[in-house]
């Protein structure tokens, strides 16, 4: 049998794509997943359900599969016609079981949570066995977190209105006074993305991307870098990121996650980073 728990799934990014709101249905939906032999895992969560007057929440199965599975899962479901509780993309990487999600651009309000969060994982106030979970190259002040937020925008996820994660995005000449970030950007001259070099494209710099320790692992990077995509739509042509070398989490998440692309290396006082790029979708309409 393919079905595991959900915390089986380790650091690999998952997708939620069904919500079965009756045992019959749930059934179904396992019978079909278990013919594909694919890795899934279900769990009890809480959805809401409205009237014209009033609102009411009841609970359903979530099924979660890995992200690069989705949509082949997805097509099964519908087509052997279990389609009334397939989840639309936007809703894949969150999870019902966190009630009050908000994915949003940061206000003033939030960033000292932004910082205290940036802080609590930046490299060198981890000890070596929380690395392996993930850390933050880089640590901003206040005065950078507010500049950031007011320039291009940072994306937040918010979870019963307490900060689950921050997305940060700036221009290229943006004065982020990190020696790291303008290596990469320096870079763009000599790395190439889908058959062009990168300063050839209209860009912009992805991250850092933090995610507190307590809400990984239950799709808010998809969640944050959907909204951040959405919310730039039109406005560049494409992402870039850098990861470090020695991060192997980070670069599992970006790459086999969200399907960003590897264009090339560059090193800073002996550390060696990845740049990954991805494309930015125009505005819609």
């Amino acid at each position: 049998m393919p079905r595991v728990a959900l915390e089986d799934f380790n650091d690999e990014e998952i997708a939620r794509i069904y919500l079965a709101t009756r045992f019959a249905e749930a059934q179904l939906v396992e019978a079909e997943l278990n013919k594909q032999n694919v890795d899934y895992a279900v769990e009890v969560e809480s959805y809401l359900a409205g009237a014209v007057f009033w609102v009411s929440e009841y609970r359903g199965a979530a099924f979660y599969v890995p992200a690069a599975q989705a949509d082949f899962c997805s097509g099964v479901l519908k087509a052997v016609g279990l389609t009334a509780g397939l989840l639309e993309k936007e809703l894949q990487g969150t999870s019902m079981t966190i009630t009050g999600m908000e994915y949003r651009r940061a206000r003033p309000v939030d960033y000292p949570a932004i910082v205290q969060l940036n802080s609590a994982n930046f490299i060198a106030n981890l000890a070596e066995d929380e690395r392996a979970d993930g850390f933050l190259s880089a640590v901003f002040t206040p005065e950078q977190t507010a500049a950031m937020a007011e320039d291009l925008g940072t994306t937040v996820a918010i979870v019963d209105g307490a900060l689950a994660g921050f997305l940060c995005a700036f221009r290229n000449d943006f004065d982020h006074g990190s020696p790291v970030v303008a290596k990469m950007i320096e870079s763009y001259d000599r790395m190439h993305f889908e058959g062009k070099l990168l300063s050839q494209y209209n860009t912009y710099a992805y991250g850092p991307v933090c995610i507190a320790r307590a809400h990984r692992r239950k799709g808010l990077l998809r969640g944050l870098y959907e909204a951040q995509k959405n919310d730039l739509a039109g406005q560049f042509e494409v992402g870039v990121a850098l990861i470090a070398r020695d991060n192997p989490h980070s670069m599992q998440a970006h790459v086999a996650g969200l399907g960003m692309t590897e264009v090339g290396e560059f090193e800073v006082n002996g550390n060696i980073f990845t740049t990954v790029a991805f494309r930015v979708p125009p505005r819609a309409g």
